[in-house]
């Protein structure tokens, strides 16, 4: 997973970058950044400019891409969306999946004041998170319901039943508004 860190650094700062950029950005030991480093330029993933000690990455990578964006919901359109919103708002937007008992952050927009708020593949409890509330929101209170109960027998973690009505009105408040909004001191906003 190093491997694919160095890639998605490269995406987030989007400029070639030194090796001892890379290693501290990401908190790597310098020897197994230039390793790994090494290993990416010979399988052609990245390029290597020996004269500015540069690395930058390859064409190789866009063709990983390239199929996926049409895949999920056609060309790029679901990160234009992503940007839109966030510039309307002015706040955090995510694209998460259901994972389990939690929501992953699969990829996400945020203010340059809050970065480094989010990391990309973390996970968030399903009916303690506002990304878990919008995703909630999708479903009936039956299946939400039953979702809730499929996390508790997973996680051991029984919601009582004030702690479910509550839940239940969120999502509720959730799917009349189409959205549902952050509030500052829950994670997964």
């Amino acid at each position: 997973t190093r491997a694919l860190d160095i890639l998605e650094y490269f995406a987030l700062v989007g400029r070639p970058l030194r090796a001892v950029e890379i290693a501290q950005a990401l908190d790597f030991h310098a020897s197994s950044t230039d390793q790994l480093l090494k290993t990416l330029v010979e399988s052609a993933y990245l390029m290597f400019d020996a004269g500015n000690k540069l690395y930058y990455p390859s064409p190789r990578l866009v063709n990983f891409g390239s199929w996926l964006a049409t895949n999920y919901f056609g060309d790029n359109r679901i990160c234009r969306l992503m940007q839109a919103v966030h510039q309307d708002t002015g706040d955090i937007v995510t694209l998460s999946i259901r994972y389990g008992t939690a929501m992953q952050i699969v990829d996400f927009v945020e203010p340059l004041a809050r970065a480094g708020t989010i990391v990309k593949g973390s996970r968030v409890p399903i009916t303690e998170s506002i990304i878990g509330t919008a995703f909630l929101a999708l479903h009936s209170d039956k299946e939400v319901i039953r979702i809730v109960d499929q996390v508790s027998a997973e996680t051991g973690q029984k919601l009582s039943v004030a702690e479910l009505r509550e839940l239940l009105e969120r999502v509720s408040e959730a799917r009349s508004r189409g959205y549902e909004s952050a509030r500052p001191s829950t994670i997964g906003a």
